[in-house]
């Protein structure tokens, strides 16, 4: 293209879209139909572009805790995402399985039991960080598809 484009500056139409005897052993794959075409498209204005833009009215977090295979799914909508709402979180998760000697989280890397010790007492921080396994995703991992997906299936229901 850019031969094509350099050959009509140096050379002119007439000589860009005749055809010369190639002096390579191989078939030429652009006659001077096709050449005409590239070359005026080249030489031509860029098409309009837009640009699509939304208004944004507000942000908020979205805890999600998902057990797929009881059908179960905890969720909670705060305004940021600190530390003392993941901790608040993580003693609502605990209150909905009090049954449940150990739960297993798999989560991303937030500082969670930074966040329990700055929130709660010393002995509620350590209670509860005894009663969770947390397992946490790779830093490129996509272990966490299943909360992305749980995350969608959520706001379907519940957002227009």
């Amino acid at each position: 293209m850019d031969r094509i484009k350099k050959k009509f500056v140096q050379e002119g139409l007439d000589l860009t879209l005749s055809s010369q005897p190639s002096q390579c052993e191989y078939d030429l794959k652009v006659d001077g139909r096709l050449k005409a075409q590239l070359l005026a498209l080249s030489c031509s204005a860029p098409p309009e572009r837009h640009d699509c833009e939304y208004e944004r009215y507000g942000v908020c977090n979205v805890f999600m805790a998902s057990e797929p295979l009881a059908g179960r799914r905890l969720s909670k909508v705060t305004e940021r995402r600190t530390k003392r709402d993941l901790a608040v979180f993580l003693q609502d998760i605990a209150a909905s399985y009090l049954d449940v000697k150990r739960i297993t989280l798999v989560m991303d890397n937030l500082n969670t039991a930074g966040s329990l010790y700055e929130a709660f007492t010393l002995e509620q921080a350590k209670a509860l960080w005894d009663r969770f396994a947390f397992v946490y995703n790779p830093k490129h991992g996509r272990w966490l598809n299943m909360a992305e997906i749980e995350i969608n299936a959520m706001v379907s229901q519940c957002l227009e």
